[in-house]
């Protein structure tokens, strides 16, 4: 008999709506970093998950998004149906293996197999294919907002600092950071850079394996940005452990899809990855202090020690030698979580 509760009623009048019978069985999924409830439900030869998401505007945004998306051509999951109150939707069951456990699985062997680089290729291509493509989006359906601009990416950098560096417990001299901040935001909002749809959270746990093709999971956030933020954000993710040879092989793919897209060429890419490299870091790390810190979720507290390992790889490069002092506040951190 299926449990029936106020998160798993609606969505099981929604599968009758949308199939004509009520599902045979019905579970509820891992959830991620959000606080969306996810559930699969079944019924004979039917499989479909159940989202129940809290806001409107970014249930709504991830219709629009994956709808746009899908008829492009690109590999993300289909809608099948949206409760009247937009509080809950049915898609596409795109099963359980994701990128990322394929990832986990390589690095002991050391990214020696054909079949997960090619998947790793495939992917990198599909992002410039959406970017490119999604930029047809009405940008107003975006939530919370409809660009990524220096706006957004001083509120990721204050997230980082009250999310996780005043969680740590290290003494600030907040001028001096602030300072950093600046210049960060500057080389990341500069105009070289092309602006089209920004993925916002493209990373290997988003990227799900199904029938042995990459689709694209997650994308709500998704808005008008910097094309280097997501390639950043996949080949940097501090848990894929991606060697530097590799993650230079991925973006030369990525640079050429993207050109051969019409996109890009001439422009300096390398000159600014290290500053979308620190900037998507740093996010990454207050959303691990918020999770992991704040709401004391294990995963997120686990992945600490390698995104602090990253970031402090990353501020070694020669073009952020003017970050003088997120050097040293980051030099803190590490020897005091270290003890």
């Amino acid at each position: 008999m299926i449990d029936i509760n106020n998160n798993t009623y609606p969505l099981l009048v929604l599968f009758k709506e949308t199939f004509g019978s009520l599902p045979d069985h019905i579970e509820q999924l891992t959830g991620s970093g959000s606080n969306r409830g996810y559930f699969r439900l079944q019924k004979e030869h039917v499989s479909v998950i159940g989202v129940k998401g809290e806001i409107r505007e970014e249930n709504r945004a991830f219709i629009k998004i994956g709808t746009l998306l899908r008829q492009q051509g690109l590999p993300v999951p289909q809608i099948y149906g949206v409760s009247g109150d937009e509080l809950f939707y049915l898609q596409e069951d795109l099963g359980n293996v994701s990128l990322f456990d394929l990832i986990q699985k390589e690095i002991p062997n050391g990214f020696t197999s054909p079949g997960v680089i090619a998947l790793l290729k495939e992917t990198i291509k599909r992002l410039a294919e959406i970017q490119v493509k999604g930029d047809n989006l009405d940008y107003k359906v975006c939530y919370p907002d409809a660009e990524f601009d220096d706006v957004a990416m001083l509120w990721d950098l204050n997230y980082f600092k009250y999310c996780f560096l005043k969680f740590t417990g290290v003494t600030l001299n907040e001028r001096k950071l602030e300072e950093d901040f600046k210049r960060i935001v500057q080389m990341t909002s500069r105009k070289e850079i092309p602006q089209l749809f920004m993925y916002r959270d493209f990373q290997s746990r988003n990227v799900m394996i199904c029938n042995d093709k990459p689709y694209m999971i997650d994308f709500q956030g998704g808005r008008k940005g910097p094309v280097l933020y997501d390639v950043v954000s996949f080949l940097w993710q501090a848990k894929a452990q991606f060697p530097d040879t590799l993650r230079k092989e991925l973006f030369a793919v990525y640079v050429s899809s993207m050109r051969d897209l019409g996109v890009g060429k001439g422009v300096p890419y390398t000159n600014f990855l290290p500053w979308f490299v620190l900037l998507r870091q740093l996010q990454t790390l207050g959303a691990y202090g918020f999770r992991g810190f704040g709401e004391r979720k294990s995963h997120f507290l686990e992945s600490v020690p390698y995104a602090l390992k990253e970031v402090t790889k990353t501020l070694e490069n020669e073009e952020l030698r003017s970050l003088d002092y997120l050097r040293e506040v980051m030099k803190a951190v590490n020897e005091k979580y270290s003890n």
